[in-house]
């Protein structure tokens, strides 16, 4: 078994793909496989992945496209490392040594180590991601569902014992109820010296081909009949915060 199993689950998108998979077989760690999920509907990725011919790669398609939680469940369901990262297509490990700091923090007895992110437009402005409660609320993992402070699922690598699927009734709040499960009553590191960059504005974004209002108030309600309204508080919360985000930046 590899130390780490890397799950990229695709989408009609080589080049971000390729940055992706570049990422990760750059690193000085090389005791990993890649994982591609391919819900695309031609063939570019499967002929890239072919045409580089790297035998740590599984390739798998979809035919027909399963949808995006579906294929990162798929992934998770291929996973085989010791440890697990689900790096979306529109995200890469910044730097050369990014396995290699994940390996020592695991090493030091920790099952789920978390790593910062910096949000790259199209533009290329980079910024990072606002984190400062990140430890605390992973460690309260309740309050994710007020505020999601860890960003998006690459940010977490996990022990392949820990793993948890996504709950593929839900959209916007998919990845904060995952978070939940996989972080509740965990031993976690937050390791603010490591970092995924994530792309936003490319056209095949999930949250921008969705109705972003209608799917937080469908998650909410589906959220509130899971849990028996255990964080109807949380979710109502994070529906404010989400309605005067909207307006302050309509105003702006």
């Amino acid at each position: 078994m590899n130390n780490f199993c890397i799950i990229i689950p695709t989408y009609n998108n080589l080049l971000l793909t390729k940055e992706a998979i570049d990422s990760v077989r750059c690193q000085s760690v090389q005791d990993f496989n890649i994982i591609i999920t391919d819900d695309s509907t031609n063939d570019d990725i499967r002929d890239y992945v072919d045409s580089i011919s790297d035998q740590r790669i599984r390739y798998y398609a979809n035919k027909p496209s399963l949808g995006a939680v579906r294929n990162w469940n798929k992934g998770l369901e291929f996973a085989d490392g010791k440890y697990v990262i689900l790096l979306h297509h529109d995200e890469k490990m910044m730097g050369e040594k990014y396995l290699e700091e994940l390996l020592s923090d695991f090493r030091k007895g920790y099952s789920i180590i978390i790593s910062r992110v910096i949000v790259q437009d199209s533009k290329g402005v980079r910024r990072r991601y606002v984190n400062k409660l990140t430890n605390f609320f992973a460690s309260h993992p309740r309050l994710l569902f007020v505020c999601n402070t860890i960003g998006p699922c690459s940010a977490i690598a996990f022990e392949h014992e820990k793993m948890k699927m996504f709950d593929t009734r839900l959209h916007w709040l998919v990845d904060v109820d995952w978070y939940y499960h996989l972080l509740n009553g965990q031993n976690i590191y937050y390791d603010r010296h490591i970092h995924i960059i994530s792309q936003h504005g490319h056209a095949d974004q999930i949250s921008m081909n969705i109705d972003r209002e209608a799917m937080i108030k469908q998650d909410c309600e589906i959220l509130n009949a899971k849990y028996n309204n255990l964080f109807r508080y949380e979710l109502l919360a994070y529906q404010l915060i989400q309605y005067f985000k909207e307006i302050i930046k309509r105003l702006v």
